[in-house]
């Protein structure tokens, strides 16, 4: 028994170093482990953004976001224009209506007007003095009824009178809104648009037939839109058809050759003999 308990115990301690080297092992592969989680933690990797305009905001967003938040813009600002003008469109459509309205009813008052004023011509000619005499009670009646006449004759005239002045005033005030509505369309949709441009495009309206007096009266922005491309259409046929003027060159001199003779020191004998009888010919 003692032999084979010491031999357990022989094999116990020899395995007690294979424990230890596994539990080493362990511990630096943990330790690894942590140092390359310490370094990712210290330095983390930052995201790319991009900027983005957004109703006068700037925004960082993921690149792969860009395209869709552009799409987005895009939409937005078309579909506040639709909005807009769907509103404008609306409110000329309630003036219209207004309008209209406040025509028929003057004319109503127009007719009344006329009706009361056939009454009253009635009574121009009566002779109230002799009429009292003869009818007195008869007279006072025709009397009271000619005043109601012509009070309510004035009052109508004086009604009709002021819905006229305040539909004139209440005209003006929408034209006046409706002229800054037009300049703000058309600096919105018109490249350049100002008093140099709109001064253009009377005079190229003038080409088709369309006075200066008419031209002025052009209110519709969307007239001034169809007649803008009419001259930008012009304008750019005019640059094609056109040719360059050409490039004026100053003449250049063309001067003769001029032959240059060698000095008698550099003559043969040949040339040096032509040289010398050509000197005593011109003696």
């Amino acid at each position: 028994m003692d032999q084979a308990q010491e031999a357990i115990q022989d094999d116990i301690v020899t395995e007690q170093p294979q424990e230890t080297e596994i539990q080493e092992e362990v511990t630096e592969t943990t330790a690894e482990i942590e140092a390359d989680d310490g370094e990712a933690l210290l330095e983390p990797k930052e995201p790319e953004f991009v900027e983005v305009e957004y109703k006068g905001e700037k925004y960082n967003v993921p690149p792969e976001l860009k395209d869709s938040f552009m799409r987005t813009k895009d939409y937005t600002e078309k579909t506040q224009t639709v909005a807009d003008d769907r509103k404008a469109l609306e409110s000329q459509q309630q003036q219209f209506q207004q309008a209209a309205q406040m025509q028929q009813q003057n004319m109503q008052g127009h007719a009344q007007l006329a009706a009361l004023q056939n009454q009253l011509n009635q009574y121009q000619n009566v002779d109230w003095d002799a009429f009292s005499e003869n009818d007195p009670t008869a007279a006072q009646k025709a009397f009271f009824s000619y005043t109601q006449l012509k009070d309510a004759t004035t009052n109508l005239g004086n009604q009709l009178q002021q819905q006229q002045s305040q539909a004139l005033q209440q005209q003006q005030i929408q034209s006046a809104k409706q002229t800054e509505q037009g300049k703000a369309e058309l600096a919105r949709d018109i490249k350049g648009w100002g008093t140099d441009l709109a001064t253009k495009l009377n005079t190229h309206g003038e080409t088709y037939g369309f006075t200066s007096n008419e031209m002025n009266q052009i209110n519709d922005p969307r007239m001034v839109k169809v007649l803008n491309d009419a001259y930008l259409y012009r304008q750019s046929i005019k640059s094609a058809t056109s040719k360059p003027e050409p490039i004026v060159k100053p003449v250049s001199k063309v001067r003769g050759k001029t032959s240059s003779s060698p000095s008698p020191e550099k003559m043969n004998g040949d040339e040096w003999l032509k040289w010398r009888n050509k000197q005593i010919a011109s003696r």
